[in-house]
Parts: structure tokens; sequence; C-alpha cells
């Protein structure tokens, strides 16, 4: 059953029945088998209660008000031994993680796993027991901060950029500047790549920079889900450009991704 501090909702009736583990014990010391972390019915704390607790890196403090689009999901949490195994917290249909949080006083800790990452609609978590709590009998709350682009639009994720200097072949054609896909890349430019995740529909515009020289042109990576677009004020010739991303078409808003490149040089 999915309990809400205010109310129940189809919707959220339909996380309890999502919420799976992906676990798989492994062999303890001794031979025995430690079975993985189990999670209780989860409940759904809604836009404009107070928050219990700290999500870092989302501006939201124990006491503040969860702020419209977003809801925190608690689960109470059991261990039954030392486990690797990773376990699966799942958002409401529509939502992704945007954080996650521990209430105070817990005797577990989690991780995120390997592979996994914020910004989807699930992730896999490690929970182990903490300040010398047996981890046997280890209990806790976890709780995950869950937004709704639609309702709270974000703007897209760039990731750091990575330069292709002169020489190195092109992966990518950009248009007005000769250079194509295998081509070397002349003398005096280098080509700089940002990968780009799409969470909702977004009209922000992110900024993007040439570490020196000028921006001569940009180009998308082929089969790439997202597609870019120049603000009206941006032109080439200038350190930077401004851009907004969107979703090709029959590609989803939340979780689209691909890749954009910068050709600067003198």
């Amino acid at each position: 059953m999915f309990h809400t501090t205010s109310h129940t909702t189809a919707r959220r009736v339909a996380l309890a029945a999502a919420l799976t583990l992906t676990a798989a014990a492994f062999a303890a010391p001794g031979g025995a088998l430690a079975a993985a972390p189990t999670l209780g019915a989860p409940t759904i704390i809604p836009a404009g209660q107070p928050s219990p607790i700290d999500v870092a890196g989302n501006h939201l403090r124990q006491h503040d008000l969860i702020r419209k689009g977003t809801e925190l999901v608690r689960w109470p949490v059991a261990m039954h031994g030392a486990s690797d195994a990773p376990v699966t917290l799942s958002c409401p249909e529509g939502e992704f993680h945007s954080g996650l949080g521990l209430q105070e006083g817990s005797d577990v800790a989690f991780a995120v796993a390997k592979g996994s990452d914020y910004y989807g609609r699930t992730i896999d978590v490690r929970f182990y027991a903490i300040r010398k709590a047996d981890p046997n009998r280890a209990t806790g709350h976890v709780y995950a901060l869950c937004r709704d682009p639609a309702v709270a639009p974000v703007a897209p994720l760039l990731g750091f950029p990575t330069i292709r200097t002169a020489g190195r072949r092109s992966p990518v054609d950009v248009a007005g500047n000769h250079l194509h896909r295998g081509d070397r890349i002349r003398k005096g430019t280098r080509l700089v790549r940002w990968s780009v995740t799409l969470l909702g529909s977004s009209n922000a515009y992110l900024r993007l920079d040439c570490p020196t020289g000028r921006v001569r042109g940009l180009a998308e990576q082929e089969g790439a889900e997202v597609s870019a677009t120049l603000s009206k004020g941006s032109r080439y010739g200038h350190r930077f450009v401004k851009v907004r991303f969107s979703p090709r078409p029959g590609v989803s808003a939340v979780g689209a991704r691909g890749s954009v490149y910068a050709l600067c040089g003198s």
C-alpha cells in the first residue's frame, strides 16, 4: 500500500507496484548468504509540506517547504547482513530523481551503485551499516526528491568539455568550415565537445565557451536524440554562443541524450 501525508492517488499506488529490488545475495564470511536490504512501503511527502531532511545539491534543507513540482518519497530500510546487492528506488511515473537523503539517526547509509545516476526515474543504491550498527539489524529511512519536469522545468545538463586538438580526426561535419567527418582538425583550431542530457522541455539557453579563440561553427553528434538551436542574439566569431536544446521528433524530452561540438579558433 502506498501512503501519502495528504491523500492517496492512483499514480502513487502505481509507484508502489513499480518498486522493485534488483538485488542478488552474495556469499558472506563463513559461507552464509546475506540477503539484500529490504524496503518498506513508500510514503509521499508532497509539495507545500516541510521537509524532514536536507537534500544536498537541491537547496532543500530540513524544515524548508518542498517546492512546487517536487515531492519527497520515503522508504523504511532494513538490513539483513552486509550486502553489495543494489536496491532500486523508483520515482512516480513522469518524474525523475533529483537527490537523495537519509533521516537523521538512521543506522544505515547509502552509495549510488556503479553505473546508476540521478535524473532518471529509477536509481540503484547500495546500503551499509554505520556508527558500529549491527548490519544484521540496522534500520533507517531513505528519501528521494522526485521532480516533475512538466510542472518544474529544468535546464538541460551539460557535461564537462573535452577537446580534440589540431591534427586529430573530426568525428563530425562542421558546416561552413570545410571540416568533414574523418578530416584532420586544422592547425590553429580545436574541437570542443559537450555531452547533453535533457531533463524535460525547457526554453533555457545554455552558454558554450571556447577555451581559446572564437566559435567558428557548431555540429551535432550523428544519431543524437537532441538538436541545438542558436539564440537570436548569438553569432559565430565570438568567444561564446548561447544554445537551446530540444528533443528530436519522437524522442521524449526526459532523458534524451546527445553531444554538441564547437569548432574553436582564431
